[in-house]
């Protein structure tokens, strides 16, 4: 981007924050779509972070190892040609892209409104540093969620001085981590009756045998979906789970509504994943429910290759995982 152009997508966001502001808005959960983005983030956290080109370059969403060896080579050559680097604005301009810089700009507006932020993923962690950078006299007003797979986004999390609340090993989330941790903020706030304590170790043994076809007719839709394979990490186990308990291959909202008392040792395994574990019962019975009722929305709610009409992946895990003429 130009330095105008850089500037002017920058400014694009604090406008809208100000004008969601005014529409009402209280919170802003912000992610991205698109193809390529954690390539731009590795290379500026690699910049930002003062991190190793191979230490900041993950494998986004499941690549093969032949294409995460050409990211890395591509990330060096960017940094290469585009340094040095005067400051975090220049990172932005040379490094990033018109999506990066509207999230810094929304951030930055957001911020200066008092407008609380709940980052997703690395796409957004490294967009709130930027502002942070850019803008050093305003207060962030942000959030973290869960901690992606890529290996910066720890890095960028501490530049920030905060720390991610779960690991569901969520490499593709699209809001979904933010957006579980909204709900999880709302279940805090409203009021409960005091409940025991949990044990130190919950018994999870009391589980029935699994199904092996629900468990593959399950896996193989979330195989199907629009996205990289195994990219919504233990929100696909989740669901794969429930599809054994429940014993149907496409577990519903209602399946976990009706069978949500005989599994509560699940819901508290589920929130072994929060930093730190729930010690009591009802929160981390909540937490479970809230993670596996995300998991379902986007089990159902997305649309598979077929569905949608569109192109399987052609690398990686989805090469042979994926299959475009199955319905479902």
């Amino acid at each position: 981007m130009s330095t105008q152009e850089c500037e002017a997508v920058i400014n694009a966001g604090v406008k809208f924050a100000t004008e969601l502001l005014l529409a009402g808005f209280n919170c802003l959960l912000i992610g991205e779509m698109g193809i390529g983005n954690t390539t731009s983030s590795a290379a500026m956290a690699s910049v930002l972070c003062n991190l190793p080109i191979r230490k900041a370059v993950g494998l986004g969403t499941n690549i093969s190892s032949k294409r995460w060896n050409i990211k890395c080579h591509l990330v060096e050559k960017a940094i290469a040609k585009n340094g040095p680097f005067s400051d975090a604005f220049s990172v932005l301009q040379k490094l990033g892209g018109f999506e990066f810089a509207y999230l810094t700009g929304l951030i930055i507006g957001a911020s200066k409104n008092h407008l609380p932020v709940i980052l997703d993923g690395f796409n957004t962690a490294i967009s709130a540093l930027l502002a942070k950078l850019i803008y050093p006299n305003c207060q962030l007003t942000v959030l973290p969620s869960h901690l992606s797979g890529e290996p910066a986004h720890l890095s960028v999390l501490k530049e920030l001085k905060l720390s991610p609340y779960f690991d569901l090993q969520i490499k593709l989330s699209e809001t979904a981590g933010s957006g579980l941790l909204l709900q999880l903020w709302n279940h805090l706030n409203t009021p409960k009756n005091p409940t025991n304590l949990l044990p130190k170790k919950s018994i999870l043994s009391n589980f029935p045998s699994l199904n092996t076809t629900y468990r593959q007719m399950a896996t193989e839709r979330w195989n199907n979906l629009t996205k990289p394979c195994h990219s919504l990490g233990q929100l696909e186990n989740i669901v794969i789970f429930l599809a054994d308990f429940c014993q149907t291959p496409y577990p519903s909202m209602e399946d976990l509504r009706n069978r949500q008392k005989d599994l509560s040792a699940f819901f508290y395994q589920i929130s072994t994943a929060f930093f730190p574990p729930p010690r009591e019962r009802e929160l981390a019975q909540g937490i479970g429910y809230l993670t596996a009722e995300t998991a379902l929305a986007l089990f159902h709610g997305m649309k598979t290759f077929s569905e949608a009409d569109v192109s399987i992946a052609n690398n990686g895990i989805g090469k042979y995982l994926q299959k475009k003429e199955r319905k479902y």
